[in-house]
């Protein structure tokens, strides 16, 4: 090999060193960019995890408030209503729950009867109606709510549904058989099929 031929590889060797080192820098660069970002990412995700706690601590407080009002007002067992926020597989699920006087949390699908189901199916559309934001028009329609609820609690549950209009200036349109609470009606309008039509009265 010749002096020419040394003095080639020599400077092909060389652009080859200072393209490595200019590789070596620009990814040295890259890195502490990437870095710096990964660090704003995880701040930013701690505050959003923050934020989210305090958020939902306070959605099943009011969740829990509310859906409990209409259980206290109808059943004489005081049950307590809760709402739990539990991170599951990376994603936040919610546990429905009825707590009693000794502590006791049970599933309301567990409760004898569906008529507890009932009144906290209730009380969680009022809820939601209540958290939205715009809040909707206050209209909530209710087709037979209160239909697993015993007869003898049908009363209080129309009193309540008074009572809660009232308080939260909204109105209750109900589809229901039940005598107790029709006669709880500010207004009431009589369905009746005559001759294959519907006829509409207003008793």
């Amino acid at each position: 090999m010749n002096l020419k031929d040394v003095r080639s590889k020599l400077e092909r060797i060389k652009g080859e060193k200072d393209h490595i080192i200019k590789t070596i820098s620009n990814n040295e660069l890259e890195i502490r960019r990437r870095t710096r970002e990964l660090t704003q990412y995880e701040e930013a995700r701690d505050i959003v995890r923050v934020v989210a706690q305090i958020t939902q601590t306070q959605l099943e407080y009011k969740i829990s408030e509310l859906a409990s009002l209409p259980i206290s007002s109808i059943f004489s067992q005081p049950y307590k209503f809760l709402a739990e926020f539990v991170l599951k597989r990376n994603k936040v699920e919610t546990n429905l729950l009825v707590e009693d006087l000794d502590g006791n949390r049970f599933s309301p699908l567990n409760a004898n009867g569906g008529g507890l189901v009932d009144v906290i199916s209730f009380g969680l559309r009022l809820t939601m109606w209540t958290i939205k934001k715009p809040r909707p028009r206050p209209i909530i329609i209710l087709d037979e709510p209160f239909r697993f609820l015993s007869r003898d609690l049908q009363q209080k549950a129309g009193e309540l549904l008074k009572e809660l209009s009232k308080r939260f200036e909204i109105q209750f349109i109900i589809v229901s058989h039940d005598t107790a609470l029709i006669e709880c009606a500010d207004k009431v309008f009589k369905i009746e099929k005559i001759k294959g039509r519907s006829e509409v009265s207003c008793l």
